[in-house]
């Protein structure tokens, strides 16, 4: 087996680990909490289920903020983990086999080499280029980065430690956690698309996850 063919198994294997045990759970997660959302609304400002409620809330902070926290945890030399960040890191380091030749050879299909390279245009940002640099990836790292910076200093001072000075914990603007999962689900899709040559879309049957019935039965 040859360095490039043993790197992308190990990647393909990353990133169904990143699916399954990291992403998965957090959409849905969200999704559920989008249906809180919409069931409480029309009760905001009374005392139907505000305990309930507050207690759920806090807990999908809690979760989504920490699952997120897992997604860009940084590489590590005490113990081996699998998170996107540092799959995008480990891509970086080894950005000579990423080519659009490789990216060609996943569509088997002559008539469909068009697609090949327009999805390999979609991943770079470039169409003229013959494989995605580091460079690129690492913008990607850093667009990442920012967007999770508050949700990854809320887990720090909040969630996992209590920090004596409040003033270093910051303020979550709204809809922060909503536009980290939306940043780490579009380029789980595009380095899915690089290494697989494919993506489920969506990456989750929300149909299958729909609770109002059951919400309604507390704010009907």
């Amino acid at each position: 087996m040859g360095h490039g063919t043993a790197l992308f198994k190990k990647w393909s294997r990353w990133l169904d680990r990143i699916e399954e045990d990291q992403l998965q759970d957090l959409l849905i997660n969200r999704h559920i909490f989008k249906q809180l959302q919409e069931c409480t609304a029309p009760h905001v400002g009374t005392s139907q289920g505000a305990e309930l409620s507050h207690w759920m809330v806090q807990n999908y902070i809690a979760f989504a903020s920490t699952a997120i926290r897992r997604m860009i945890e940084r590489p590590k030399r005490s113990w081996r983990s699998v998170s996107l960040r540092i799959l995008l890191e480990d891509m970086a380091a080894n950005e000579a086999v990423l080519t659009r030749q490789r990216s060609r050879s996943l569509y088997k299909n002559l008539d469909v080499l068009p697609f090949a390279d327009r999805d390999f245009n979609t991943i770079t940002r470039n169409e003229k280029t013959r494989h995605l640099s580091a460079g690129r990836i690492r913008r990607d790292i850093k667009d990442i980065e920012r967007a999770c910076a508050p949700i990854e200093r809320l887990v720090n001072k909040v969630v996992a430690h209590t920090e004596e000075d409040r003033r270093k914990i910051g303020q979550m603007k709204h809809g922060q956690i909503d536009w980290a999962v939306d940043l780490l689900g579009a380029t789980f899709r595009r380095y899915s698309l690089l290494v697989k040559g494919r993506v489920c879309n969506p990456l989750v049957p929300f149909d299958e996850f729909d609770v109002r019935a059951d919400l309604n039965r507390i704010w009907p």
